[in-house]
């Protein structure tokens, strides 16, 4: 196909531009380039010469322009209607679409301004022309959280509720421990002290842990829902969870993998109820060391649920210790889990994992919607007993599998490019970190200039250029290690209820503790199956990024006025993007900085007329929100102070 033919269908980003699969590669749209394409049309590019662009998964992608739109996929939008003169314009709420539908007379009369508008785009925009269209039905109004949510999860093809066919298959479904005590593999582990340690707000509770200690060896119980025994390969519910991939989390609403009658019940671990499990035993060492692994399908019977807070609560010593039914304090447990939590993140750190501390909204909300209050996930011993063990169960299944040469899904991370790298060690140099060792992509190195910035005015910086150096982890059926985690071999087995990956893997270790493998069918599907997880894990992301946005949009919208404190989270020429310390984003606009400051892309800062850098990146600054634009969730700040060196 000659280069001036490229086509494939566009795939927006928030931010405007895109990435097109053509016969000949992947290629990156510009937002400049876009020229009124929408999500899924399938476009005619030309390729662009210059650089290459660096995108969110990791790949540096040759640039393309669209010169022609072929077919589109949907001539739709959805947006807050706005009167402009006599003229009416709807202001669509998918950032994604980046140009506004004017709408000609006559209009409806009962429209009023803010009403939200369902408007079939008749003309679509082009160099010389503005899109038109016409209203074809008002939806409500805007500030209707429920309205807003809906429409979020329509614009990425979201859907909470199950056909017919999935829920009756879910319906006919139970629970028989007998029965399913008669596989000769399957263990009774009811005798055990289990508990579940959750966010307060979970629903399902799909993993649990036990720990007993004999001397210098712990022996770790991760017992895992036992999805596979009810979920079976080629059936309505098998197909159903394939196709959505992942359970999505919008805000204070779950858009789940699996129908209640499963995530809620079945397979939930819920206290004092038995339930199929997946079972990792492990024994431990003095110094975080595995000393032996098993795996088998079993049956528990949670005892406690538990969530961070109120573990951590007791482990700082401001609450009172809870006890088992039958009496027993799970005081030892809990603390044990803890002191052995941080002795294997010890260990995975000095083996060469990378351990950033990513920052994500804590949003609560009326139950009207509304957004009562904003701040961060906070990191604590709580959580970290959970995800220590987690990974570790993770990292065994994945080496267990891999000895055996059994096919299975992994979770891989490659390393950064060597363009990041560099780019990296470039600007840590300049802030007078460790740089010496980060440009071979030494992950120690990494790890030691996250380390040495901690509590210095650039330890956020620092932070957020490492993360940004990194690629994006993603599944594959072949053979790849865990950068990120210094792992050879890794997968991901702990969340069969809200992830397919897990279902699959779950799928693998038990035929291969029967003796056998994958049937060739599902081992054949595995590239295919990892391909898809990982865009619906993509996907998914962007989903849930973007209830976020329409969640603090909406608390900012409230707040015009008032000052926040941030930092500086990117620069181009057309201002200075600050992310709030609860993640909220807004951009100063390049009009209202100082005149004569100049901007420099090789440096990503912001310099006067003598090369010296004004705005940089993760420079902390006081900013005043000026104007919030909720249909766009868009944010404009003024800028109070901060952003010299």
């Amino acid at each position: 196909m000659p280069s001036e033919g490229l086509t494939g269908r566009i795939d927006l980003s928030r931010r405007g531009g895109g990435e097109v699969e053509t016969g000949e590669g992947r290629f990156w749209v510009p937002p400049s380039k876009v020229h009124g394409a929408l999500t899924g049309d399938m476009v005619r590019i030309r390729p662009l010469h210059g650089a290459r662009k660096a995108v969110e998964s990791g790949a540096e992608l040759p640039r393309g322009s669209v010169v022609e739109v072929l077919e589109r996929a949907n001539d739709q939008v959805v947006g807050r209607f706005e009167k402009a003169g006599p003229l009416g314009v709807a202001v669509p709420f998918d950032p994604r679409v980046t140009f506004d539908v004017f709408l000609a007379p006559p209009l409806d009369p009962s429209l009023a301004e803010g009403d939200v508008v369902r408007v079939r785009i008749t003309t679509f925009p082009s160099r010389s022309e503005s899109a038109l269209g016409q209203v074809e039905e008002v939806l409500g109004h805007e500030g209707d959280r429920s309205l807003e949510l809906r429409l979020l999860m329509q614009s990425f093809g979201l859907d909470q509720g199950f056909g017919e066919d999935v829920e009756r298959e879910a319906a006919g479904l139970s629970l028989d421990v007998e029965a399913a005590l008669t596989d000769p593999g399957r263990r009774d582990l009811r005798h055990r002290h289990i508990l579940t340690i959750d966010p307060a707000s979970a629903r399902d509770f799909d993993d649990a842990l036990s720990l007993e200690r004999e001397g210098d060896v712990w022996h770790l119980g991760v017992h895992i829902a036992d999805v596979s025994a009810y979920v079976r390969p080629g059936t309505a519910l098998d197909r159903e969870a394939l196709r959505r991939g992942t359970s999505v989390y919008l805000g204070t609403s779950v858009v789940p993998m699996l129908p209640a009658r499963l995530s809620d019940e079945l397979c939930s671990l819920v206290p004092g109820d038995d339930r199929l499990a997946f079972t990792v035993d492990l024994a431990i060492d003095g110094g975080g060391g595995v000393l032996a692994t098993s795996c088998y399908p079993s049956v528990i019977r949670s005892g406690l649920r538990l969530d961070y807070d109120f573990v951590q609560e007791m482990l700082d010593g401001a609450r009172a210790w809870v006890a088992y039914p039958d009496g027993t304090s799970a005081q030892g447990q809990l603390e044990g889990l803890r002191d052995l939590a941080q002795l294997l993140r010890k260990r995975r750190l000095a083996l060469g994992g990378v351990d950033l501390a990513t920052r994500e909204p804590l949003i609560e909300c009326a139950p009207d919607g509304t957004v009562t209050e904003v701040g961060l996930r906070q990191r604590t011993e709580a959580t970290g007993l959970v995800e220590e063990a987690m990974i570790l169960a993770n990292t065994q299944v994945a080496q267990l599998l891999t000895g055996a040469h059994a096919p299975f899904v992994r979770r891989v991370h490659p390393r950064p490019k060597a363009a990041s790298l560099a780019e990296l060690a470039l600007t840590l140099e300049e802030l007078g970190f460790d740089h010496r060792s980060v440009e071979q992509g030494d992950p120690l190195a990494l790890q030691r200039a996250v380390a040495e910035a901690q509590g210095t005015p650039e330890e956020e910086l620092v932070s957020l250029l490492v993360l940004r150096s990194m690629q994006r982890a993603s599944y594959d059926a072949g053979a790849g290690g865990h950068y990120g985690l210094g792992l050879a071999d890794y997968c991901h087995f702990t969340s069969p209820i809200r992830r397919y990956p897990d279902l699959v893997v779950h799928r693998a270790l038990k035929a291969h503790l029967a003796g056998a493998q994958l049937p060739e069918e599902q081992a054949r599907a595995l590239p295919e199956v990892a391909e898809h997880c990982s865009r619906k894990e993509r996907e998914a992301d962007e989903a849930e990024r973007a209830a976020d946005e329409m969640l603090l949009t909406s608390y900012l919208a409230d707040r015009v006025g008032e000052q926040f404190s941030g930092v500086v989270s990117g620069i181009s020429r057309d201002g200075v993007f600050v992310r709030l310390d609860f993640t909220a984003e807004g951009l100063v606009p390049s009009a209202s900085l100082p005149l004569g400051l100049r901007y420099n892309p090789d440096r990503q800062a912001l310099e006067d007329d003598r090369g010296r850098p004004c705005q940089a990146l993760g420079q902390r600054v006081q900013v005043r929100v000026e104007e919030v634009l909720p249909a766009r969730r868009m944010v404009r700040f003024s800028l109070v102070s901060g952003g010299k060196r």
